[in-house]
């Protein structure tokens, strides 16, 4: 599993907030996947982790389950540019998130 941590558990619903789906996705990021994003573009980190990172975001958070409506409305709310109708755009706006936020950890933009 592309799992940073085994020790991090799936929550039991999905999160409702990105603010909560970022906390289980930072957890979830192994060094491969900050790597990924510290040295690809936006669009390239997105489709070279869609299958690893964004499989794991999908399945541990819950996303192709009922209940995802008001996290993916947030994301749509919070996330520029990415319009969230379904598991695979919600993975997509959180892989870029989290490359803004590595971006602005290695201070980069």
């Amino acid at each position: 599993m592309n799992k940073a941590d085994d020790s991090v558990s799936a929550p039991a619903l999905p999160p409702r907030t990105l603010e909560e789906a970022l906390v289980s996705a930072r957890a979830l990021l192994t060094e491969a996947d900050r790597e990924v994003l510290r040295t690809s573009s936006q669009e390239e980190a997105g489709w070279r982790l869609h299958f690893t990172l964004g499989h794991t975001l999908r399945h541990e958070l819950k996303l192709w389950s009922s209940g995802t409506w008001p996290l993916f409305d947030d994301l749509t709310d919070k996330v520029p540019g990415h319009l969230v109708l379904d598991a695979d755009a919600a993975s997509a706006a959180l892989i870029a998130t989290l490359w803004l936020e590595e971006r602005a950890n290695a201070g980069e933009q």
